[in-house]
């Protein structure tokens, strides 16, 4: 999920789900932080899985309408995917169940996804956050033969800056990179938060991505102890 304020917002883009479920758990601690109320937004990155090395273009991606040519359904058990792109729509198949109907419901909800998206980067602030901590990515997951890059690189993350920074000029852009040791490309000049390793499938720690947002807004506050959202 993201999070939406009246001038902030914070913009999951990937890999996976772990740092858009954080985001939503983290959302009253993130609100006293920022001093003003997040809700929840259902946005356009929240329900894929990307390669890393695709992440830039897929920026761009946002900026035209999500239309039938756009979504494929490759053969087999595999999950629809963004035609052109190394992302999976991992929560909608498999393929072999979407009817015609079902597929112009696809087509309509990713739509509306690109759209929330753009609202959410049409605040006066706007935290991307892009993460590869989550246990069960592998170069196989979520398809069968596809393969998907997990790695995060200095390339990759300046190309990620200046892409968000092209397309929305206006305002503030912050970029919260969250990683994995063993899934970066050494040697890193540019700055990446690591959280303690996690026995967790995919769903992080709560209390550690907390510290991490603390530390990425310049506090040290962390939530009240024995507080969660849910």
């Amino acid at each position: 999920m993201s999070l939406r304020g009246t001038g902030t917002s914070f913009i999951s883009i990937g890999l996976a789900c772990q740092p858009a479920l954080q985001l939503y758990r983290n959302r009253r601690h993130l609100s006293s932080l920022v001093g003003e109320p997040l809700a929840y937004r259902s946005s356009f990155f929240n329900w894929l899985m990307v390669s890393a090395d695709g992440i830039p273009r897929l920026r761009e991606r946002m900026m035209a309408p999500i239309e039938t040519g756009s979504i494929g359904l490759p053969a087999g058990e595999k999950v629809p995917v963004l035609l052109g792109y190394r992302a999976w729509l991992y929560h909608d198949g498999p393929n072999a169940k979407i009817t015609r109907k079902k597929f112009r419901q696809l087509v309509a909800k990713y739509e509306h996804l690109r759209q929330n998206f753009l609202d959410l980067c049409s605040l006066r602030t706007r935290h991307f956050v892009l993460c590869n901590t989550q246990n069960n990515l592998a170069a196989e997951h979520p398809h069968l033969s596809d393969s998907m890059t997990i790695t995060f690189d200095d390339r990759l993350i300046a190309s990620t800056r200046a892409t968000v920074d092209r397309l929305f000029p206006a305002g503030r852009n912050r970029l919260l990179i969250v990683g994995r040791a063993d899934r970066l490309e050494r040697p890193m000049r540019r700055r990446v938060r690591l959280p303690p390793a996690d026995a967790t499938a995919w769903e992080g720690d709560t209390a550690a991505w907390a510290r991490v947002l603390s530390r990425h807004l310049g506090t040290r506050q962390a939530p009240p102890r024995g507080r969660r959202d849910k």
